[in-house]
């Protein structure tokens, strides 16, 4: 056999040494993520950072399996927070198997880039992280890497204020390479800290001391123009917390608590000048304070934030032990919509709230095993000797982690914030550890010769684990890869779309959820433009219908799948089909109001007036749901008006007229619809008095005089019809031929339209 295989000792250290230092190259890599995003690919900013995460991280996985293999010192050593992110993906993975739909948990979607799948890769990260970075110059290293990136994403979000980079997806607030102003915001306010951090343990050069200082000033800067309320308040909460712990830590500290006495009249000062003075600020138009003057108390109940929040605990309710699984709280947001929320025109699949994503996500259990991650950090910090963390390390690391926290409670997190979340875990278990550790990686050093003697087996493993890693890069990512960039290409294109969506449906990779919806989005969107390319593009409609369908039978308990089926069938015809697609997510989603508004509508095109008027009078139950103030009366008053079409079209016109005259002191009210609706019930003495009564506001309209004309003929009053269109024509000459036309048509008995 060792013919075969005349494997060494120092063929293995040689190999052991080529495969740490590829490691090391491609842990550095990492942080050079947020500065990716690709153009070409569906949710650029993205998809594009979690598949690059994802594929360096699986190489890296598989280059340090091979590393343990061959030298035993890189075997993890276990701590608190090690057991605490094993008990977190435990119970995670728990929930996710026991949810609601394991395959959404597991895989998520493009626009997320999460699910079960990417915490597993965020867990290799941290055993590759605190298995191979073991000194304080490679973590110092691998930091300043990091802040350098984002120097570099807020220069470009800079860049985008002043309008020389463009603002892809959020408007007026900054969102840099990631896409987004709270992801921005979330990945700036942890290299805040970070540079807090270095500064405070003074090993630098004073160029390098001046370096963190303009990076902490550039990215509150950034922060405070990208608008995002949870990271400002993650700042003033952390900062308020860092001056408390030096006031009362510092005793011999005579000026340093002096400063933070000094920091706190500032704080105060500022938040004085926020409450006395936002209103100046938001006259100005400015985005930030507008959005800050939000959370006043007399406003922030009426946020939709608010409302989606009481969603969420609708769902923990239901589900209180393991919860809903990861990437389902779609399920909650449909079951439990708040119609207050329908101003957003969302279909929500987070709750903007970390603790109650947690919550909905994997109940009680998971919100446990998330915050203990937390309390083993703080643990560390707080109860490890003074030469592990001195206590300027501590406050700058314990600000970092309130921060983030606290701007958690208000957001959504992103892979960039994540991955730097678990490199500074990582980096507090290195620490907290070292000591202990160096003395075992000794002994582990002059033991390793005695392990893994046979040369063949090990070379076997080697071999494994590289194949398992590239048929893990391939199967988890190259197919889901090439499906979301034809994708993009479909979309992007009217030609060759049917051809380019199926080859993205043929990888049959974890996108299809995505491009199933994107494929019916692109269908209706091409209808939309021209209504008649229906005909033209049958073979497009009929896949998305049938894709849809397919996404049905895996996920049969989604209204927006319905929905979706819905407006397909309603624009191809299939009238029966549109109806039975809609009140299946009528009963699945009971509170959302653009379905139950498709179906109402449908029902009264097809004269189906008793059904129609069933979900008009909730449509109505449901807006009145709304403050009454002025921000939301449109929507209450449209509501109204269009139950009260559907009572007058129901033949219930004695229960309109009441109404009417409940909310409008009149119990005839002259607008278009009502009288629409009381032209196709052939009540034309009330028709009548409707266009009198217009007539009194407006005596100078022609178009009113045509159209009580109109109706003095259908009321066989001819002669005051004719004397109707005549004041038309007085008042308006250009009407003079049409006129004479209806007159003739009066006279000679014929029909005429009612206008």
């Amino acid at each position: 056999m060792k013919a075969f295989f005349p494997l060494k000792q120092n063929s293995f250290d040689s190999l052991s040494a080529i495969l740490r230092n590829i490691v090391l190259v491609g842990f550095f890599s990492l942080p050079l993520i947020p500065l990716f995003f690709s153009s070409s690919l569906l949710f650029p900013f993205v998809s594009s950072k979690g598949f690059v995460f994802r594929v360096v991280t699986e190489l890296l996985f598989g280059l340090w399996l091979m590393l343990i293999f061959l030298r035993k010192e890189y075997r993890i050593r276990g701590s608190f927070i090690l057991w605490t992110i094993l008990v977190f993906i435990g119970v995670t993975t728990l929930s996710d198997v026991s949810g609601v739909n394991f395959q959404r948990s597991f895989w998520s979607d493009y626009e997320r880039m999460e699910g079960l799948v990417t915490w597993l890769h965020l867990l290799a990260f941290f055993l590759i992280a605190i298995s191979v970075v073991k000194t304080e110059k490679l973590w110092r290293n691998f930091f300043l890497i990091s802040l350098w990136a984002s120097a570099v994403v807020s220069g470009y979000s800079l860049l985008q204020k002043i309008g020389i980079a463009p603002l892809l997806q959020s408007g007026t607030r900054l969102e840099g390479t990631l896409g987004n102003a709270s992801f921005l915001a979330a990945y700036l306010l942890i290299h805040i800290f970070l540079a807090v951090l270095l500064f405070f343990q003074g090993l630098d050069t004073h160029t390098r001391r001046w370096f963190y200082g303009s990076v902490v000033s550039l990215h509150l800067i950034v922060v405070y123009l990208s608008g995002t309320r949870g990271a400002i308040i993650g700042l003033f909460i952390s900062i308020s917390l860092l001056l408390l712990l030096i006031f009362i830590s510092e005793k011999n500290e005579k000026y340093l608590r002096k400063a933070a006495v000094l920091g706190f009249v500032v704080l105060l000062l500022a938040g004085t000048a926020f409450f006395t003075l936002s209103h100046k600020f938001v006259a100005r138009g400015d985005s930030t304070w507008v959005r800050l003057a939000s959370l006043a108390p007399n406003r922030i109940m009426n946020e939709p934030r608010i409302y989606l929040w009481q969603t969420a605990w609708a769902g923990i309710k239901e589900r209180p032990i393991l919860g809903w699984g990861r990437e389902n709280f779609v399920y909650v947001a449909e079951k439990y919509y708040d119609p207050r929320l329908s101003l957003e025109d969302a279909w929500f699949d987070r709750a903007h709230n970390a603790v109650l994503d947690q919550l909905v996500a994997g109940g009680i259990a998971g919100l446990l095993a998330y915050l203990s991650i937390f309390l083993a950090i703080i643990y560390y910090l707080i109860f490890t000797k003074p030469e592990v963390f001195s206590r300027k390390e501590k406050y700058a690391l314990l600000g970092l982690l309130t921060a983030y926290f606290t701007q958690n409670l208000f957001t959504l997190d992103s892979i960039a914030s994540y991955s730097l979340f678990f490199s500074l875990t990582g980096y507090i278990h290195v620490r907290s550890t070292s000591a202990k550790e160096h003395s075992q990686a000794l002994t582990n050093k002059a033991q390793h010769a005695k392990a893994w003697r046979n040369g063949f087996i090990r070379a076997l493993a080697i071999i494994t684990l590289a194949v398992v890693t590239m048929l893990a890069a391939y199967f988890v990512n190259w197919k889901a890869y090439r499906a979301n960039k034809v994708v993009a290409v479909a979309l992007a294109s009217d030609e060759e779309t049917l051809s380019l969506f199926k080859e993205g449906l043929e990888y049959k990779s974890f996108g299809n959820l995505e491009i199933r919806e994107q494929l019916a989005m692109k269908a209706l969107a091409l209808s939309e433009v021209n209504p008649n390319t229906y005909q033209e593009r049958a073979a497009l409609f009929a896949l998305a219908v049938s894709e849809m369908e397919s996404q049905t039978a895996i996920e049969p308990s989604l209204a927006r799948h319905y929905f979706v089926l819905g407006e397909l069938a309603r624009i191809s015809g299939n009238v029966e089909d549109a109806l039975n697609y809609w009140e299946k997510a009528v009963a699945l989603a009971p509170a959302r109001k653009d379905v139950r508004y498709n179906l109402a509508s449908l029902y009264q095109e097809q004269e189906e007036y008793g059904q129609a008027l069933v979900h008009f009078k909730r449509l109505y139950e449901l807006e009145s749901k709304f403050p009454q103030t002025s921000q939301y009366q449109y929507y209450i008053d449209t509501a109204f008006q269009r139950y009260a079409v559907a009572l007058i079209l129901a033949g219930k016109e004695d229960v309109a007229e009441v109404l009417m005259e409940e909310k409008y002191g009149t119990a005839l009210r002259a607008e278009d619809e009502i009288i629409n609706a009381y032209v196709a019930r052939g009540a034309y003495e009330k028709v009548l008095a409707l266009w009198q009564t217009r007539l009194q506001d407006d005596l100078e309209n022609p178009d009113y005089y045509l159209a009580l004309g109109a109706t003095y003929y259908k009321l066989g009053l001819r002669q005051k019809a004719i004397d109707s269109i005549r004041a038309a024509v007085n008042l308006e000459p250009s009407y003079q031929e049409p006129a004479e036309f209806l007159i003739q048509e009066i006279l000679a008995g014929r029909e005429i339209a009612n206008e």
